[in-house]
């Protein structure tokens, strides 16, 4: 039985946040957050779940990590870092792609699979136990995530593809915005970009998202506009889509 995975995709700052707190409300489902950077942000460097506790003092998260790898110190994070860092880029596209259409993994996406679709069904569980939901919620928004995770049969990935209008999006990355999830120790601020590389990463990004129904990734695209202006509308369309 695979795990359902509803994947929020797209450009930061197009309002994936805001639709993955209406979501939760939702009862059969349970968001995680952007589990991409998980292993920096949570298990390494201990920042803050959506909970308010710290990641290691998080009951959720001590669960997940107990299911899926005995305990969090069994992991070697620096390596699992790595390794995320050689398969999960938006330059390992075309590479992913290849593994989709031919159904032969190399070795290295192989190992990360099997980290990240055992954080994911240990997540999906844990979830279940304790709240009685079905879907998992990833906010990772990354492209090469969206597609890698769908190259695990346990996940049953399904994509919301979230797109906002660019002008909205190259504003948004000329604000300062803290990380809510940020310590004293942690950078306690979100990226900034000019609007011309906000352009060029809006383009990219989005056109990439595009393709995925061609893979056989399950693909809903949804407006921020759209959903702003008749949200229970858009908020009821992603429900009958993630199942």
């Amino acid at each position: 039985m695979t795990q359902p995975i509803l994947f929020i995709g797209g450009m930061g700052r197009s309002g994936s946040t805001l639709i993955e707190r209406l979501l939760n409300e939702f009862p059969q489902t349970f968001a995680v957050g952007e589990t991409v950077h998980i292993w920096e942000r949570g298990v390494r460097d201990n920042e803050l779940c959506g909970c308010g506790d710290p990641f290691h003092q998080c009951r959720f998260w001590t669960e997940v990590g107990r299911r899926a790898f005995g305990s969090w110190t069994e992991i070697d994070t620096d390596v699992v870092i790595d390794q995320r860092w050689e398969v999960d880029r938006s330059r390992r596209l075309p590479q992913m792609v290849q593994a989709y259409r031919s159904g032969n993994l190399t070795r290295a996406q192989l190992d990360y699979l099997d980290l990240v679709g055992a954080l994911l069904t240990a997540a999906g569980a844990t979830a279940k136990d304790r709240t009685g939901a079905d879907i998992i919620i990833d906010s990772s928004k990354h492209l090469s995530s969206a597609v890698l995770y769908s190259l695990d049969e346990r996940l049953d990935v399904r994509v919301v593809h979230v797109i906002r209008d660019p002008r909205g999006v190259a504003y948004s990355y000329t604000k300062s915005v803290e990380r809510p999830e940020a310590t004293q120790e942690t950078v306690t601020e979100m990226a900034k970009y000019s609007p011309a590389r906000t352009a060029g990463r809006w383009i990219t990004d989005n056109a990439g998202f595009t393709q995925l129904p061609r893979l056989g990734i399950p693909t809903l695209r949804v407006r921020y506009e759209d959903f702003m202006a008749d949200p229970l509308t858009t908020l009821s369309e992603i429900a009958s889509f993630g199942g």
